[in-house]
């Protein structure tokens, strides 16, 4: 029980920390993006064609912290990181076990497909 109180007051304080860096990142960079890239930044939906700072500013989620998979296919760096999905929403880097797994794989570090 113990474990699980400490996971989600670990997992909302990274939630609360993470949004400064997902509103840093659309104060800088927002008006420059496309307008479909903005609608799905604004619904919190990470759709193909978006870059990893756009995901960041969806996810709240750093770069450094995702769990991730690289290889190449010919001359192509596929990335694939893995996110969660908890049930109270958002994004996160940890697994609560209740969580839907996200794979979201970039081509060259454009985002390809994302399946739940």
């Amino acid at each position: 029980m113990f474990k699980k109180i400490l996971l989600v007051v670990f997992t909302l304080t990274g939630l609360i920390s993470c949004t400064s860096l997902s509103t840093k990142i659309k104060e800088q960079h927002y008006y420059g993006w496309s307008p479909h890239i903005q609608r799905a930044v604004d619904n919190l939906t990470i759709i193909p064609g978006m870059n990893k700072l756009q995901v960041m500013a969806v996810t709240s989620v750093s770069e450094n912290l995702v769990p991730k998979r690289t290889h190449f296919i010919g001359n192509t760096i596929v990335e694939t990181w893995t996110l969660y999905k908890p049930i109270l929403g958002g994004y996160s880097f940890l697994n609560d076990g209740m969580s839907k797994i996200v794979f979201i794989s970039f081509r060259d570090g454009i985002v390809d497909s994302v399946s739940f």
